[in-house]
């Protein structure tokens, strides 16, 4: 597997579509040329034959390693990436639903992915989606996802062999002035992770696992 990526690097990918230091609110931030790329690259993911590949792929290592219950590849149409969940425990207890999935995200504004492991529970409480509490993280190969992790790694760079793994410690490193529309009128110093993947997946106060896994 392939070494991680510098801050640098990233930092100078993410100026490319994201105006640093100017405020979603002010009306210069949707004149910067990056943000158009941005929604076009959003917009189009989803009809590009790129998206075809990530859904294959993701089907592909789940019936390659078996054990998966559900396969989901649907993907926000406002999120910078791709993503793929796999579904491997699902149990029943009453009112309650506990599942365990691995999740993976693939960005479309550089060549970085990542990877971190969930436990969720799910109330019943009458309504179409129930409710669902904040889930625990797993951001390195622990308490039961050590084999998915590898897995996981070799099976995308394989597909995309351009891509790199990103850390959960480089992920969650904020850049100051970076606002990215998507985080109510305290848009300002959002982190890499939340620009180039945007999903909600990883919450700080519910992490487990080496923060310095790379």
């Amino acid at each position: 597997m392939k070494g991680g990526a510098q801050y640098i690097e990233i930092y100078s990918e993410i100026a490319k579509y994201y105006p640093i230091g100017i405020e979603c609110t002010n009306p210069v931030y949707s004149e910067y040329s990056g943000i158009r790329l941005l929604n076009k690259l959003k917009f189009d993911k989803l009809e590009h034959p790129a998206y075809h590949k990530w859904q294959e792929l993701i089907h592909s290592i789940a019936k390659s390693v078996g054990s998966v219950i559900e396969v989901n590849t649907e993907t926000s149409l406002h999120s910078p990436s791709y993503c793929g969940v796999l579904l491997l425990e699902k149990t029943n207890l009453g009112i309650a639903t506990y599942m365990r999935k691995v999740c993976i995200s693939l960005s479309v504004l550089t060549n970085l992915y990542t990877i971190c492991g969930l436990d969720e529970i799910v109330l019943s409480t009458g309504q179409r989606k129930g409710l669902t509490f904040p889930p625990i993280v797993y951001i390195s190969p622990t308490e039961g996802f050590e084999r998915w992790f590898p897995i996981l790694r070799a099976k995308i760079e394989t597909g995309y062999p351009s891509y790199r793994f990103l850390s959960f410690n480089r992920s969650r490193m904020v850049i100051e002035g970076l606002s990215i529309g998507r985080r109510g009128p305290y848009s300002g110093d959002a982190s890499i992770y939340d620009a180039i993947f945007g999903n909600e997946y990883i919450k700080v106060d519910h992490v487990l696992g080496d923060i310095f896994y790379e």
